[in-house]
């Protein structure tokens, strides 16, 4: 039996960039590597979408599950392998893919990978608590649950034309654009290569760990700010930025593209392990002069967002991805920065394992240096990625020595990470 749907335009945009989406924890303790192995199993036959394929049909590129086809396994990554180094998925891969990387005896990490396309940060990080859930049915002996409904999700899509039609799509497009061509100050890609992109692949990638102290100063100076802790990230990213580029050109305009998670927004929402790709964007633009304080910036931003999101510009931008994805390799936007900490919610483990680092990440379609903020407990993580296409190792380093020296005037220095691996 064959199940099969064509992508949305959404859904066909987001497959073309062909940049998966990785979800990750780091396990602690004694893992049972073969039960694992069971429960991946296990959770594609329950999940049958998980195991479909995005393959090209008569009328452009559809999602495909052939219900013969085996299930999605678990794979051993290779020694040296990283999530920002993945390969873009090709036609004819499966929509998820389990990699385990063993660090040390006693400690590994988890990444489920999967096309963008069809899933985002929310559905992979609650698709992480299901799997650990049915570890857990596994190792205490329970019974075989029935599998879900031999069916594909639908698309988000589908839901947004209720509320907005093809002229209401286009009229957007249209404003969107005109902000592009308004273009920001922004850190010039010396890696391109004839106004494209270079022929490296995979990204820069540095972790700033807060500790719980230094997120409670975080958090107090953007109630100071009266903006989100969001808001005061890109604030302090756009500042970063500045502090690169020439004091002397005074103040400059910056934008920052800033996902949103449509789920809460549907009607009736759409719960969070409903494997789907519902991440619009959001934007907003301020001036920012070499010695522009961070809390106003965080004020702006976080007035500039909520105007934004009442006038449903998110939900229009969604329907607009396959008009608008294209020109983020030709546009000057200044970062982005995409904030999970709300669905970083550990999953719960068999006896004796704990999980932590959690983290979300895409490589981005263009020149945009992006931030993704997830949260363990009290502390809050920041993953800064620059592709390789489009920066070098040496201009990677400098942004994020200028992101350390901002973060640090609000909350004191915090750990760096290079997790780049210079070989790639």
């Amino acid at each position: 039996m064959i199940l099969e749907r064509a992508l949305a335009p959404s859904e066909a945009a987001m497959a073309l960039a062909g940049n998966p989406v990785a979800a990750a924890w780091t396990v602690h303790g004694s893992l049972d590597v073969e039960l694992l192995r069971a429960a991946v199993r296990e959770l594609s036959r329950r999940t049958p979408v998980l195991a479909a394929r995005v393959v090209e049909g008569p009328g452009g590129p559809v999602l495909r599950r052939d219900l013969a086809d085996a299930p999605v396994g678990l794979d051993l990554a290779p020694v040296g392998w990283a999530p920002q180094d993945a390969a873009s998925l090709r036609p004819g891969d499966q929509v998820l893919r389990v990699l385990l990387h063993r660090e040390a005896r006693d400690r590994h990490t988890l990444t489920l990978l999967a096309w963008h396309a069809v899933s985002d940060g929310a559905c992979l990080m609650a698709l992480h608590r299901r799997l650990w859930s049915i570890c857990r049915e596994l190792a205490e002996g329970a019974e075989a649950r029935a599998s879900a409904p031999a069916e594909l999700p639908r698309p988000v899509e589908e839901r947004l034309h209720e509320r907005y039609g093809a002229a209401d799509i286009a009229a957007y497009a249209t404003q969107w654009s005109a902000r592009l061509d308004a273009r920001s100050a922004a850190l010039v890609p010396r890696a391109a290569r004839d106004g494209g992109p270079g022929p490296a692949h995979g990204a820069h990638r540095h972790r700033f760990a807060l500790s719980a102290e230094q997120t409670r100063s975080l958090i107090q100076q953007a109630r100071r700010s009266r903006a989100t802790v969001n808001s005061l990230v890109c604030a302090l990213a756009m500042t970063a930025v500045r502090g690169l580029l020439p004091p002397e050109d005074g103040p400059l305009r910056q934008s920052c593209l800033i996902p949103v998670d449509l789920r809460s927004r549907l009607c009736p929402p759409l719960p969070a392990d409903e494997f789907a790709f519902a991440a619009a964007t959001t934007s907003a633009t301020a001036l920012v002069g070499p010695g522009t304080p961070a809390g106003v910036l965080a004020g702006q931003i976080s007035r500039q967002v909520r105007d934004s999101l009442g006038a449903g510009h998110a939900e229009l931008e969604y329907l607009a991805t396959a008009r608008m994805l294209g020109r983020l390799a030709s546009a000057a936007l200044t970062v982005a920065v995409s904030n999970v900490t709300h669905h970083c919610t550990p999953p719960a483990l068999p006896g004796g394992l704990t999980a932590t680092r959690p983290f979300v990440l895409t490589i981005p379609p263009g020149p945009l240096p992006t931030l993704f903020v997830t949260r363990h407990r009290e502390a809050v993580c920041l993953d800064l990625v620059q592709p390789r296409a489009w920066y070098t190792r040496e201009q990677a380093g400098q942004l994020a020595g200028a992101l350390r020296s901002a973060v640090a005037t609000v909350t004191g220095p915090p750990d760096v990470e290079d997790l780049t691996h210079p070989g790639s």
